[in-house]
């Protein structure tokens, strides 16, 4: 990366076009130089989330009970209303993360523009494109769940013809697994290029549908790298997750717990950032987008 590539704000370099190393080098400056106004900004967005799962935290386990009058037993009825209760939560924490991200998005344009991120105005700012992340996020959900359905309906179809036209299919387990890698290719896939989709609801006011055009059209090109980024914060992530584990098993559950809320809501802050810094750099290398076009976004 040469000097030209980048551009600077008041406050550091930013990508003027896309790489992995300008971006992550652009984006953990930015993160230590306003990471309690980013921690914050998470921190309330999460809130709902963070009393949601303390909740069921302390929801009792169902155990073996009687018959229900509707031929199920009382376990079965609350092992259905778990799961279900279980996708309901996976969609709050979906959609609590592209809040996050949304009004830290803002924060992090702040700070390209060369101004501090003001905490209450950022959290404004993502509670005003609420609708439209909602609409957006229940979308991506449908799309993996669908997604997620298909694959595991494939996968077991073909295994089912292979065994009535060899009359031996392999074993369930490995078309589990077929299925779980097939899944995750494609959401993967999915996420890779649908990357910078918040941000164009924040900075471009696209709408729930037209966002996901956009992010695939800025990050054509680039989805190695990209992938790249997503897969060295979730290596980072996974690592201090199992730092936090060992640090529960040795007694400390509340220090654990508190550090699990720290940890969660630090990467969602560093992904916000990385997501921000990365759709400028691809607008500045497709677009001639520069930090002056910024100006635009706090009108």
């Amino acid at each position: 990366m040469t000097q030209q590539d980048f551009g600077g704000g008041d406050f550091g370099a930013v990508p003027r076009r896309f790489s992995v190393g300008g971006v992550i080098g652009a984006s953990l400056p930015m993160l230590r130089r306003n990471f309690w106004q980013f921690f914050a900004i998470a921190f309330v967005v999460g809130i709902p989330l963070l009393v949601l799962s303390l909740l069921v935290a302390q929801l009792p386990v169902p155990g073996p009970g009687p018959e229900s009058g509707a031929g199920m037993s009382i376990a079965e009825v609350a092992d259905l209303g778990a799961t279900v209760f279980s996708v309901a939560l996976a969609f709050i924490a979906v959609l609590t993360y592209f809040a996050i991200q949304s009004a830290i998005n803002y924060a992090a344009l702040q700070d390209l523009h060369g101004e501090r991120p003001a905490v209450a105005r950022c959290i404004s700012r993502g509670l005003a494109t609420l609708p439209q992340v909602f609409a957006a996020s229940l979308l991506l959900f449908l799309a993996i769940f669908g997604l997620t359905f298909v694959a595991v309906f494939a996968f077991y179809g073909l295994a089912a013809f292979m065994a009535a036209l060899t009359g031996q299919g392999p074993g369930a387990g490995v078309v589990s697994l077929g299925a779980a890698l097939g899944v995750l290719v494609l959401a993967m896939y999915l996420f890779v290029s649908w990357w910078v989709f918040v941000p164009a609801i924040v900075v471009e006011s696209a709408g729930p549908v037209a966002c996901f055009g956009r992010s695939r059209r800025l990050t054509k090109g680039h989805r190695g790298g990209i992938f790249g980024i997503v897969l060295l914060v979730f290596a980072a992530n996974f690592g201090c997750s199992i730092a936090v584990g060992v640090i529960g098993q040795s007694g400390a559950v509340a220090t654990a717990a508190l550090l699990n809320v720290v940890v969660a809501l630090a990467f969602s802050a560093l992904s916000s950032v990385l997501t921000t810094v990365g759709y400028y750099a691809l607008r500045a290398e497709k677009e001639n987008f520069g930090l002056g076009d910024l100006g635009r976004v706090f009108e």
